[in-house]
C-alpha cells in the first residue's frame, strides 16, 4: 500500500546509525487524525506497535496524518479505532506510551526501497522493545465478537478458582454451560485472516506483551493460549470413539468439528507458541557452540509456518528472520529476484548445515519438498528447480497435496564413503544420490472426497487393476496394498511390521490402529469392483480380494465385508464401531492431504505417491541429504527435481542400509 503522490513531505530521512523510526500519535478517530515523530529505540521510547492484515489495497479510506489527508486501508482505519478504544475506555487506559504506536504502513516510507531494506532488519528491535504489541485479528463480525466473549467468560471462571482448585482434577466442574458446544463457535478467533500472514508471526512471537483486539473486544494472547491449553488438558474436544452413533453423517459433523477446532488451535496458537519459546531458549542459552543447533532448528521451523501469506513474495522469507535466527541481506530493489531470494534462502540454510551435519541428524535437503517441477505451480522466473516455491506454498491449504520430508535423514549411513555435503552455486545444486528405481506407471490424481456417496475415484480404479495384475511385492513377499497404504497415509513406521490374518483382525477389533485404515482401504478397492459388477458382493469379493497370501479366504465372509462397505451411504454403517466410524474420518482427511498427487508404480513392483507431472521412465533416487526419495529427470548432462516422493520401500532403514550393494551406484550429480 503505497501513500498517494504528494505525501513526500510526511518523510524525512532517518538516521540509521541511531536506529531511528517514526510513531503514530492518534489524536482522535472521528475521523482518524495522527500526528508523525521520529524516536530513535537507542533512547529506549515508550510506544507500541501494530500487527494487522492490510487488507485490500484498492478498498481504502483516508486519514489524517501532520495534517495531510492519505489513504489507507480500511483494515488499518478499524484497527486504529479499536487501539484508540483500548487505550482511553478498554483495558490499556493506563498506558503511557502517550497513544504512540509503530504502524508499518505508514511509519515506514514504501516507495523509498533504501529506507525499507534499513527498516526491515529494525523489526526485532521494534517489537521487542515496544510495551505492548495491539493485534488486530479482523473486522468485528458477530462471530469474531462471540468467539472473543467466550473465551472472556472462560478466563473469567479460570481466575475465580482458587489455586488448589485450578490445579486439581475436576478444575472444571461446576460451570454451568455446556463447554463442548462452545468450541466450534470459538474457532471464529483463529479463522481470520490474520492467523495466515507471515509478518503476523515475528510480531507475535517477539512482544511482551501481545493483545489480540476487535473493535471493542481485546483479550491477552497469552490467556488465550492457556484456555487452549486448559480445554485441552480436559479433553473437551468431542471423543467420536465414546460418543454414539446414530449415523454416518453425524459422525463426520462431529470428527469434521473436532479437526476444525484442533487445527484451529494448532495451526494458529501452537505454532505461535513453539516459536515463541524456540526465540526465549535462544535467548537464554545461545553460544558460539550452540549457534548451529540453534539455527538449524530454526530453518526447520520454516515448514510451520510455510502456507503463510504475504503480500511481497520477498517476505516469504525476510518476514521470518527474526524469529528464525538467521540474517540475509534485505533488498527490495528490482534487480533482487524473487528467485534470487530464495535461492539465497537455501544457500544460507546449507552453509549452516557443514562437516557436524550428520551429528544433527541430517536432513539438510528438507527445502526440496517445497520444489519441482512435477507441480502445478506458479512459475517463478529463474527459480531452479531445487529451489523452494514458497509462493506457490503459501497458497496451498496446511497439507493439500504435498509430501512432507521428515526432519531426520535416514539416508546419511547409507550413502558410507559416498557421502558429500550438499552445496549450490550460480543456479545448481551438488550432491550426491543413488539412483534406486525407474517410474513404470503412473494413475489418475488422486481427487477430493466431499462425502461418502460419492462413487470410487478412477485411482482407486488404477490401484485395484494394478493389484490384481500383481498382488504380492516380488522381493518382500508382502501385499502390495500395504505399500500404497502407507503412502496414503505417510505411515510405513507402524505398519512395516504389521500382520492381517482373518476378518477378525479387520472387523473384530475394538482397538483403534492403522489396521483399521488398511480395512477402510480394502473396502474402498471392493467398492471399485462392485461398480463393475453391477453391486454384486460376491463375484466382486472374489475379484479383488481372493488370495492365501493375506489372509484365509474361507475365514473372510464377503456378505459380512459388504456390510462395512465404506463408499456408501447406508444405514448399515450406524451400527458401526465408534473406533471405525472415527476411521472413517480419518481416511477422508488421508484422501484430502494427498488430494492432486497421483500413485505410481516402478519397474520393481514398488507402490508409492508423486508430483502430478511426473512422467514414466522418471528416476526415482535417494539423496544423501533428503529423508525422501525424490523423482528426477534426465536433461542431457544435469537432471531436473520433479518432487519429492514417497515410496515405503525406499524410506526405511533396512532398505536403505542397502545402497552400498553393488546393484546401487551413489554418485555426485548436478540439479539445476
Amino acid at each position: 500500500m503505497d501513500p498517494p503522490p504528494g505525501n513526500g513531505s510526511l518523510y524525512t530521512t532517518l538516521d540509521t546509525s541511531r536506529d531511528e523510526i517514526r510513531l503514530l500519535e492518534i489524536t482522535s478517530v472521528e475521523p482518524v487524525v495522527c500526528k508523525l515523530s521520529i524516536v530513535s529505540l537507542l533512547d529506549e521510547p515508550e510506544f507500541s506497535a501494530l500487527s494487522y492484515t492490510w487488507g485490500d489495497a484498492s478498498v481504502t479510506e483516508p486519514i489524517i496524518v501532520e495534517g495531510q489527508s492519505i489513504a489507507v486501508t480500511t483494515s488499518l482505519t478499524h484497527a486504529l479505532k479499536a487501539v484508540y478504544f483500548q487505550w482511553t475506555e478498554g483495558c490499556c487506559s493506563e498506558d503511557n506510551s502517550g497513544h504512540r504506536i509503530w504502524v508499518d504502513a505508514v511509519c515506514i516510507n514504501q516507495p523509498d526501497i533504501q529506507e525499507k531494506n534499513s527498516q526491515i532488519p529494525l523489526m526485532y528491535k521494534i517489537y521487542t522493545s515496544a510495551q505492548r504489541t495491539f493485534c488486530w485479528v479482523g473486522l468485528p463480525t458477530p462471530e469474531l465478537l462471540g468467539a472473543f466473549d467466550i473465551f472472556a467468560y472462560l478466563i473469567q471462571e479460570f481466575d475465580s478458582r482458587s489455586k488448589s482448585q485450578q490445579e486439581g482434577e475436576n478444575f472444571m466442574q461446576g460451570i454451568d454451560v455446556d463447554l463442548a458446544a462452545l468450541i466450534p463457535p470459538m474457532s471464529h478467533l483463529f479463522y481470520t485472516q490474520y492467523w495466515r500472514r507471515m509478518w503476523i508471526v515475528q510480531e507475535a512471537v517477539l512482544s511482551k506483551e501481545a493483545l489480540l483486539v476487535s473493535g471493542t473486544r481485546a483479550l491477552s494472547l497469552a490467556a488465550i493460549s492457556f484456555v487452549n491449553k486448559w480445554l485441552e488438558v480436559y479433553g473437551l474436544q468431542h471423543d467420536a470413539t465414546s460418543a454414539p452413533v446414530s449415523g454416518d453423517e453425524e459422525v463426520l459433523a462431529i470428527e469434521a468439528t473436532r479437526a476444525k477446532v484442533r487445527g484451529g488451535k494448532y495451526l494458529a496458537m501452537a505454532k505461535i507458541e513453539n516459536a515463541k519459546s524456540f526465540v526465549e531458549t535462544r535467548a537464554v542459552y545461545w553460544s558460539e557452540e550452540t549457534d548451529i543447533i540453534f539455527c538449524r532448528t530454526g530453518m526447520h521451523m520454516y515448514n510451520n509456518f510455510s502456507t503463510y501469506a504475504a503480500t511481497n513474495p520477498k517476505d516469504l522469507v525476510y518476514g521470518l528472520m527474526a524469529v528464525l535466527g538467521f540474517t540475509l541481506a534485505i533488498d527490495y530493489s528490482p534487480a533482487k529476484t524473487v528467485a534470487d531470494v530464495y535461492c539465497d534462502f537455501v544457500a544460507k540454510w546449507l552453509s549452516t548445515c557443514g562437516p557436524e551435519s550428520d551429528e544433527l541428524g541430517g536432513g539438510d535437503l528438507w527445502f526440496l519438498a517445497h520444489a519441482g517441477i512435477g507441480h502445478s505451480w506458479e512459475v517463478i522466473p529463474r527459480l531452479p528447480s531445487w529451489a523452494p516455491n514458497f509462493v506457490a506454498i503459501s497458497k496451498f491449504e496446511e497439507v493439500q497435496g504435498r509430501i512432507f520430508c521428515l526432519v531426520e535423514d535416514r539416508s546419511i549411513e547409507a550413502f558410507g564413503d559416498h557421502r558429500l555435503i550438499p552445496t549450490c552455486s550460480e543456479g545448481s545444486l551438488h550432491c550426491a544420490a543413488a539412483f534406486v528405481d525407474q517410474i513404470a506407471d503412473t494413475g489418475p490424481a488422486i481427487t477430493r472426497y466431499t462425502g461418502m456417496n460419492e462413487p470410487p475415484a478412477q485411482w482407486t480404479q488404477w490401484a485395484v487393476e494394478a493389484l490384481v495384475r500383481s498382488p504380492i511385492h516380488p522381493e518382500s513377499q508382502r501385499h502390495r496394498a500395504f505399500g500404497l497404504l502407507e503412502a496414503i497415509m505417510h505411515m510405513n513406521d507402524y505398519l512395516k511390521n504389521v500382520k492381517l490374518k482373518h476378518t477378525k483382525d479387520l472387523v473384530g477389533s475394538t482397538t483403534y490402529g492403522y489396521p483399521q485404515l488398511f480395512h477402510w482401504f480394502l473396502l474402498l478397492l471392493f467398492e471399485a469392483w462392485r461398480v463393475k459388477y453391477e453391486n454384486d458382493d460376491e463375484h466382486a469379493f472374489h475379484a479383488a480380494f481372493r488370495t492365501d497370501r493375506v489372509w484365509d479366504s474361507d475365514e473372510f465372509d464377503p456378505h459380512e465385508l459388504a456390510r462395512w462397505r465404506l463408499m456408501r451411504t447406508t444405514p448399515e454403517l450406524s451400527s458401526c464401531l465408534p473406533g471405525h466410524a472415527r476411521t472413517v474420518y480419518d481416511w477422508f482427511a488421508a484422501l484430502k492431504r494427498i488430494s492432486d498427487l497421483r500413485p505410481f508404480e516402478t519397474k520393481e513392483g514398488c507402490f508409492g505417491l508423486c508430483p502430478p507431472l511426473t512422467e514414466k521412465g522418471d528416476i526415482v533416487a535417494v539423496l544423501c541429504g533428503c529423508s525422501n526419495p525424490v523423482v528426477l529427470r534426465k536433461m542431457g548432462d544435469h537432471y531436473s527435481h520433479v518432487g519429492v516422493c514417497y515410496v515405503s520401500e525406499y524410506m526405511s532403514d533396512e532398505e536403505r542400509s542397502g545402497l552400498n550393494a553393488a546393484s546401487f551406484e551413489a554418485k555426485k550429480i548436478e540439479i539445476r
